[in-house]
């Protein structure tokens, strides 16, 4: 049987070329929208990802960005990757062309942070690339303190008044009438003034009062210490005196190094920051800083202003740069320093008891003579594990249930110069035999205190190199000396790697 062929009719064709065309009419531009989203999403999430570095950038580097509605700031791509927020070279998804050089994200700031990703021609704000940044786009560096010699001072510009409160962390051996910070001071209208008076005194000025004194206990003001000046004065935290509440106006701006009249008596001192409040309101923040020439300002990181000496000599500086390089189990960094010191209120309980078999390894120094305690645990009971300088060529010491005993040095002098001690059964000094306890078993009751003897009064001003603890050929404790991100010293034990701090008042000093 045969079969005809039969083909398709011009009516049959023409049917089905428009049903396609119809297909191609309803389906094509849904392929191609989704296609150019596809593309869109893609550009999207890298934007997404350079806008977010850049978030993350504000978020770790807050006193450059301004918070002053309309501020603009610059960030460039490239210098995002330079700092290790963007994974480099950026480049555009669509062509595969590097950005990185071409594209910044524009910061502006009006009652919030606003990102963009723009042209870098859009952004032309001068880029800062140092930890702190002036308006103007000049950088500078923090470092631990700024120090005026006695002849250096700082203009505010700023008029105190009846709400104003100084928080600052400062220094000065100098005794004698000397201007810390102040308005008017020589006046008899409004006043806003601290002085140091003497090496155990403060003298001060509040608004319409006359000037009042204040003598304090050595344990209170001492080396480095903080102050909060205003209504209530407080050091190192401890309130000293309070005046009664005022309305008034400074007729003369706030200086600092010295109060504001004829530019005499200047402190030679430290200023490790420097803040102005208006009750909670801070005003101005200052920080000690170094410009990109090395010379040593304070840093408002509100006004975003370096001001510097207005006398001319300018200021000695101690710049930041340490390696921080011992962490502690939380992730806190310390930096290694040559010694802390006591300026005789501070120690350290290191909450270890000593017993028979315990020695300490030590590099020590002091100036001071007279009994003073050095190290140990009871001190005033048996047992007892405590060791003292007596005077310039004598210790003291106490080893488990003996009574307390001296011992010349070899006529060595172990003041006033570094030494290094091992103290145990056996006493050296410097690696000579100076004294020697009999063997005993004991526990001390009392865990070894560094800078005083446990339960003891005569704190030791002096430094410490380092410090071991240790029981035959185990290390217990291996203290050293650093300082934390925020300049604090403790002493840090690398056994344990925690960091021990101050359990007196004041702050260590060190070097």
């Amino acid at each position: 049987m045969k079969y005809k062929n039969k083909g398709f009719t011009l009516i049959e064709i023409l049917a089905v070329v428009t049903i396609i065309g119809l297909i191609f009419i309803l389906v094509i531009p849904k392929i191609t929208s989704s296609l150019k989203n596809k593309k869109s999403d893609v550009d999207k999430t890298t934007e997404n990802l350079v806008l977010t570095a850049t978030k993350l950038y504000v978020s770790d580097h807050s006193s450059k960005f301004e918070k002053t509605d309309g501020n603009i700031s610059c960030m460039p791509l490239h210098q995002l990757v330079k700092k290790g927020y963007l994974d480099g070279p950026v480049k555009n998804v669509t062509d595969d062309k590097d950005i990185t050089n071409g594209k910044s994200v524009r910061i502006t700031y009006n009652k919030g942070f606003k990102y963009e990703l723009v042209d870098s021609g859009e952004c032309k704000i001068r880029y800062c690339n140092s930890e702190y940044c002036d308006s103007d786009g000049n950088g500078y560096t923090k470092v631990d303190y700024i120090e005026g010699d006695g002849t250096q001072y700082v203009d505010t510009g700023y008029y105190a008044n009846g709400n104003t409160v100084v928080e600052a962390k400062l220094y000065t051996d100098e005794t004698g009438n000397k201007n810390w910070f102040g308005g008017s001071g020589y006046s008899s209208n409004s006043n806003f003034a601290f002085n140091s008076y003497s090496v155990i005194s403060i003298e001060y000025r509040y608004g319409n009062s006359d000037w009042k004194r204040v003598y304090l206990d050595k344990s209170v003001f001492s080396g480095i210490f903080t102050v909060s000046f205003g209504e209530k004065i407080y050091i190192n935290n401890n309130l000293i005196a309070e005046n009664y509440k005022q309305d008034f106006k400074d007729n003369v701006t706030l200086t600092i190094f010295e109060r504001n009249g004829n530019h005499k008596g200047i402190i030679a001192g430290r200023i490790y920051n420097f803040k102005i409040l208006e009750g909670s309101k801070e005003i101005m923040s200052f920080i000690p800083v170094v410009d990109k020439n090395d010379k040593g300002c304070l840093f408002d990181t509100i006004s975003r202003k370096c001001y510097y000496d207005q006398n001319g000599n300018g200021f000695k500086v101690k710049k930041k740069d340490y390696n921080y390089n011992h962490n502690d189990e939380n992730g806190n960094k310390y930096a290694e320093v040559n010694f802390i010191a006591n300026s005789g209120t501070q120690y350290i309980d290191t909450g270890y008891y000593a017993n028979g078999n315990t020695v300490v390894e030590a590099k020590l120094y002091t100036k001071e003579t007279g009994n003073k305690n050095w190290f140990g645990g009871t001190g005033g009971s048996k047992p007892a594990y405590a060791f003292n300088a007596f005077t310039t060529n004598q210790i003291e010491y106490r080893y488990g249930n003996s009574s307390w005993q001296r011992s010349d040095v070899l006529s060595m002098n172990v003041v006033n110069r570094d030494f290094k001690i091992s103290f145990g059964e056996k006493i050296y000094i410097d690696e000579a035999l100076v004294a020697e306890s009999n063997a005993s078993e004991f526990q001390d009751n009392k865990s070894l205190t560094i800078f005083v003897r446990n339960g003891g009064s005569g704190y030791i001003l002096g430094r410490v190199y380092y410090f071991k603890i240790k029981e035959g050929d185990s290390i217990i404790k291996d203290f050293i000396p650093v300082i934390d991100e925020t300049g604090e010293a403790c002493l840090f034990d690398k056994v344990e790697n925690k960091c021990y701090y101050n359990q007196g008042t004041g702050e260590f000093l060190w070097g």
